[in-house]
């Protein structure tokens, strides 16, 4: 059996991986026949009743890298090799996020004249709530975004088993979870200081998964249109021009305005 499923897999040609295996499938032999040849490319790969088995013991092939056995050894070597590229990702997303910080926290001297007298305040460039919808969202989302686009673009652009459920699961985390563990750990009483920005935010989260759920079940059943991907990509300078609205105090009244306290 070892020689056969050496013989089997230096059979087929490099490269060709899942469509090998397919036409394998197809052409598998009766159970009263002994052999087949099937031809495939610029070779031939015979199967046999003992060979035939070891189609549903490979892997399907990745992106980089062919299909491997499915062995103890193979789950132990790759079980490390996942954990590995974890703690890579775990860096750069750590020093992505340092960056990111380093930039909205920059402040910017003001000079202004009050009642004849200059005074000078320091104010951030950046608007906290655009900082937090723009470069905070991608620094935390930043690995399942890269994930989903790589499923996608190397499978025709045609959803995988990942892209879809990481997107979803990450919205999903972040509007439950983080949520919940941000108000366990402040121990002072718990108040959200801007309600505009808050309601906003919060529909928007809700639009999010109703918005979702049209676009795959009632306009175009399982398929994304050019103008869905469109649409859905311009809801999000949407929302933070809204946002920001809301933070300047542009839907308040002009007496509970908060004052600007970014350039």
């Amino acid at each position: 059996r070892l020689i056969a499923a050496t013989r089997f897999h230096s059979c087929l040609p490099s490269g060709c991986g899942r469509r090998a295996r397919d036409q394998l499938q197809r052409s598998r032999v009766p159970d009263n026949q002994h052999t087949t040849s099937v031809p495939m490319l610029n070779s031939t790969a015979v199967i046999t009743n003992e060979t035939a088995p070891l189609l549903n013991d490979t892997c399907e092939d990745g992106l980089l890298l062919a299909g491997p056995l499915r062995t103890h050894r193979n789950a132990l070597i790759y079980m490390a090799a996942l954990l590995w590229t974890f703690l890579g990702v775990a860096i750069a997303a750590d020093a992505f996020m340092l960056g990111i910080e380093t930039i909205t926290s920059q402040e910017q001297a003001k000079t202004v004249v009050v009642d004849g007298r200059k005074r000078v305040y320091s104010l951030k460039i950046w608007n906290a709530t655009v900082a937090n919808l723009t470069l905070m969202a991608l620094g935390s989302s930043a690995p399942e975004i890269l994930l989903s686009l790589i499923e996608i673009v190397s499978s025709g652009f045609y959803s995988g088993e990942l892209g879809p459920s990481t997107i979803v699961g990450s919205a999903a985390f972040n509007l439950f979870i983080i949520a919940a563990v941000c108000v366990v750990a402040v121990a002072a009483p718990k108040k959200v200081a801007d309600t505009g920005v808050f309601s906003i935010t919060a529909a928007a989260s809700v639009f999010a998964y109703v918005w979702l759920a049209y676009i795959l079940l009632v306009s175009s059943p399982n398929v994304i249109e050019v103008w869905e991907g469109a649409a859905t990509l311009a809801f999000f300078p949407l929302l933070v021009w809204l946002a920001y609205l809301a933070d300047v105090g542009a839907f308040s009244c002009p007496d509970k305005a908060r004052p600007a306290t970014h350039v």
